[in-house]
């Protein structure tokens, strides 16, 4: 890995039995494939052990337990992020949130990228939620998006596009961006403290 390689943390937010999620995630990983500019890493919610509540430690205390714990070390080992959702309701998972509100300075001045699905909405409106939450936890969530509408008769099982639309430009777009604002924002860390 060189020194301009960006470290990548894709996280699956939805813990649902039978969530087209799986999909959209392999999908995600194997588009990655032709990023070698990315280290990639993945977290899947459904599988840590984020537990029902808050820790008992505030997060600001960057004391962690659990699948929480392992959930921080990834993401602060990462120099950017890509979220995929579903939507629910008109809102996003739950176990999302949760996994949000669990960590804190971990999240601070990243640049991450949020792929969404859904029906009609293709998860746009869980998409705009994400950003609001995350505009707090001070990250800068790039232009650029990718939305999917019915994507269980757009991803197979594998991970593969059977999709009539070629999507490759648009998921170009967004690494693009991601990467980069991730490489901007990590010169930035690395030379200049963060305001308090």
């Amino acid at each position: 890995m060189s020194e301009n390689t960006l470290k990548l943390l894709v996280i699956l937010g939805s813990n649902r039995p039978g969530r087209i999620g799986e999909r959209v995630g392999k999908w995600v990983l194997k588009s990655l494939e032709a990023f070698p500019e990315f280290s990639v890493d993945f977290a899947d919610l459904a599988e840590l052990d984020l537990g029902l509540a808050l820790n008992a430690k505030h997060p600001r205390t960057g004391i962690y337990e659990g699948g929480v714990s392992e959930l921080a070390s990834k993401l602060g080992t990462a120099d950017a992020f890509i979220i995929i959702t579903p939507e629910y309701n008109h809102g996003y998972p739950a176990i999302l949130k949760h996994a949000i509100d669990s960590i804190y300075a971990e999240w601070f001045v990243k640049a991450g990228a949020i792929v969404s699905y859904g029906a009609a909405s293709a998860g746009l409106r869980a998409s705009e939620q994400i950003r609001q939450v995350l505009a707090e936890l001070r990250t800068h969530i790039v232009r650029n998006g990718i939305a999917i509408s019915g994507a269980s008769q757009k991803i197979d099982e594998n991970g593969t596009w059977i999709g009539t639309e070629d999507m490759s430009p648009a998921f170009k777009s967004v690494v693009d961006e991601l990467f980069w604002w991730g490489t901007a924002l990590r010169a930035a860390r690395s030379t200049t403290s963060y305001p308090a």
